[in-house]
């Protein structure tokens, strides 16, 4: 009888938080069990056999019949392309032979703590900057962007302090919702009395919420139902709409409050937006985006320029389309196209950089992902005006599964997450 295999200890739990960090940063279940699988290749654990949710990972070891099984439980977390980007690094070190799996298990486990008080509060900034230039991007005038900017700071002001408690972040969203729709009506009135601006609280309140509404956790449920994870998928999306009907409650309520106090004001128009305003504002909003997201240094500098080259081209992509084709096809094949080129550009940077590939998708994917058309949805639908919030909702859906299965062919075609590295690695052994 065979007796059975020891296996490193570091090796192990090496797979287990790695696997569950991949888990805690939104990544998705494929993506985690992926994760997983390099890992042990990448120091001979043996065969593996990886099962993930969203909120576990079970980890078999050993051939079929005689394995063993390990479990690890996993929170739902937030995106956090630091965490994700910082993990891709470790499993390409790993490949490469750079580290040993005590040094890999140091990484990660430092990966793992949370980020500092002063790190926490650079996003606050980083927040009110965003919901500036995401109002821009939907039609906003310059005051409009005024009033997003305070309003960002007060939604980031509540949710850094809402951060130091993680847990509290998803069960708060209701009530960050209600002070951020409330403080956009007060904003507006001081800045109407003080200097005559007619602003757009409305437009404020959705631009400084769209960060908070997980249109990415949409966006990989959509993908985890195409490849087959239903269980994932299925849980991944209830969640998301749970949050964003307890956004769209808080602000829906928060508005009316504001107004009922202070009383209802003039909303300024939707202009037209200038090409050189939509560019500027997409790299600032990137830029904004990537800092919330735990980026820091030259990869924010990369975020802002890619995000603003796919912001541009996704214009583009509906201005060419544009009396070509059906309207409602237009903006669909507009993102499809655009989240193709996406996927592209994403795997040729992560194969001839150290760049993540996700710190290139996920901000710039974010500029096609409906957020607005979402909350929009979410209002009418609350307003009890079904046939408007169905129609949206119908459309958001379809914008966010054209860019998903627009990034499943990119994948397809392109050469796998860390090919360069598993080639390596054979060569060596022969």
């Amino acid at each position: 009888m065979t007796e059975p295999r020891i296996y490193d200890p570091d090796e192990i739990e090496l797979l287990l938080r790695a696997g569950r960090l991949a888990l805690e940063t939104e990544s998705s279940t494929d993506g985690a069990e992926r994760i997983v699988a390099y890992l042990a290749r990448a120091f001979d654990t043996g065969p593996v056999q990886v099962a993930a949710t969203p909120t576990s990972l079970t980890i078999a070891l050993g051939p079929i019949g005689d394995q063993q099984v390990q479990v690890i439980r996993a929170k739902p977390g937030s995106l956090n392309l630091g965490g994700s980007s910082g993990l891709d690094e470790v499993v390409r070190k790993s490949l490469s032979g750079k580290f040993t799996a005590g040094e890999a298990l140091d990484e990660v486990i430092a990966l793992e703590q949370p980020p500092s008080a002063r790190r926490r509060l650079l996003s606050v900034p980083a927040w009110g900057v965003a919901a500036a230039a995401i109002t821009v991007l939907i039609g906003g005038r310059g005051f409009d962007a005024v009033l997003a900017l305070l309003t960002g700071f007060v939604v980031g002001g509540v949710m850094w302090w809402v951060g130091r408690n993680p847990r509290a972040a998803r069960v708060l969203a209701p009530v960050v919702a209600f002070l951020g729709a409330f403080a956009a009506v007060a904003f507006a009135h001081v800045l109407f009395a003080a200097f005559g601006w007619e602003t757009a609280p409305v437009r404020a309140t959705v631009a400084s919420l769209l960060l908070l509404i997980p249109a990415f956790s949409l966006v990989v449920a959509v993908e985890e139902l195409a490849l087959g994870h239903l269980l994932a998928g299925s849980s991944r999306m209830f969640g998301a709409v749970l949050v964003i009907f307890g956004v769209v409650l808080g602000a829906s309520l928060g508005r009316q409050v504001g107004w009922s106090l202070l009383g209802p004001l003039p909303a300024g128009a939707v202009l037209p937006l200038p090409v050189w305003a939509f560019v500027i504002a997409a790299a600032i909003a990137g830029a904004a985006f990537s800092v919330g997201l735990g980026l820091r240094g030259v990869a924010v500098v990369v975020v802002a320029l890619a995000v603003m080259l796919m912001a541009t081209l996704a214009r583009g992509m509906q201005l060419a389309f544009q009396g070509r084709i059906s309207d409602v096809a237009a903006p669909l094949l507009a993102t499809f196209v655009s989240a193709f080129i996406l996927g592209l550009v994403g795997a040729f940077v992560a194969r001839y950089t150290t760049i993540s590939a996700l710190v290139i998708i996920v901000p710039s994917s974010f500029m096609l992902i409906p957020g607005a058309l979402g909350f929009g949805a979410f209002q009418s639908l609350f307003a009890q005006q079904t046939q408007d919030g169905v129609a949206t909702l119908i459309t958001a859906l379809a914008t966010i599964a054209a860019l998903v299965y627009g990034l499943l062919v990119a994948t397809a075609i392109t050469p796998r997450p860390f090919a360069q590295y598993l080639s390596v690695k054979v060569n060596i052994r022969d």
